[in-house]
């Protein structure tokens, strides 16, 4: 059994592999969490794997702390993603190459080897970021701007006098414009976000041709696909299926 990791900034997604089947999944918030004890509800119930494949954006220190609880665990070592020049028939548009996270990077793999035709591919997480490729696989480069929980948290260093709960764009909205600073705050992010979302693909579309695929991922792409004014598709493990192209046999 191959145990596949997505750590991003504030969650963890993982996905066994026996075969060419998925034999468990999970996702848990590690952000602001004690990383030992993330890592033990998530996998102390688990028959220890024969491999661990990582992706990892949340640094070092997390590295570490994962090192030392699969060596303490499991006795098993992980192997880390990285960023290459070229993969799976898709050739890296940064000038250097490294500089390209390792998530988007096997996002962009996933979804083109799944379609191979031209691909926006949009990740809505603590970042949102934007990469598009085309049809022969070269990526021409991307995007990044601040995700919804970002862009909301910034009113709050930005600005006196804001308080907000925690809670959702979509809970707290309950008509067009809000009657309050929480709901404020929270739908005027999510529209932010949303006409940026589909400013991009209709500027991509007309670039690349109407055939051109759009996939978002992400924690927060869930709420947000459904919103969108055009069609996506929505796909929330495209971290880890890019991850599983390096593992022998497909997920």
């Amino acid at each position: 059994m191959v145990l596949l990791l997505d750590i991003g900034n504030t969650f963890l997604k993982w996905v066994c592999r026996e075969g060419d089947s998925r034999s468990c999944e999970g996702e848990l918030l590690h952000a602001g969490e004690e990383l030992a004890d993330v890592f033990s509800e998530a996998w102390d119930e688990l028959a220890p794997p024969t491999a661990v494949h990582v992706a990892n954006v949340a640094g070092v220190e997390l590295a570490e702390s994962l090192d030392s609880w699969l060596q303490d665990n499991w006795n098993v070592s992980a192997h880390y993603a990285e960023t290459q020049e070229q993969a799976f028939g898709v050739q890296n548009a940064y000038q250097v190459p490294g500089q390209l996270g390792v998530d988007r990077w096997l996002a962009m793999l996933a979804a083109w080897n799944q379609y191979h035709s031209a691909v926006c591919v949009i990740d809505c997480g603590t970042a949102l970021t934007v990469d598009a490729i085309d049809a022969n696989g070269q990526h021409l480069g991307g995007l990044i701007t601040p995700g919804l929980g970002m862009m909301r948290d910034s009113l709050l260093v930005g600005a006196d006098g804001i308080e907000l709960e925690a809670e959702s764009a979509l809970e707290s909205a309950d008509s067009l414009l809000a009657h309050n600073t929480q709901g404020g705050v929270e739908v005027g992010s999510l529209y932010a976000v949303l006409a940026f979302i589909d400013r991009i693909q209709g500027d991509l579309q007309r670039e690349l041709g109407d055939e051109m695929r759009c996939i978002l991922t992400g924690g927060d792409a869930p709420d947000i696909a459904p919103l969108l004014a055009q069609e996506v598709s929505l796909q929330p493990q495209l971290v880890l299926d890019g991850l599983a192209l390096g593992v022998s046999a497909p997920v």
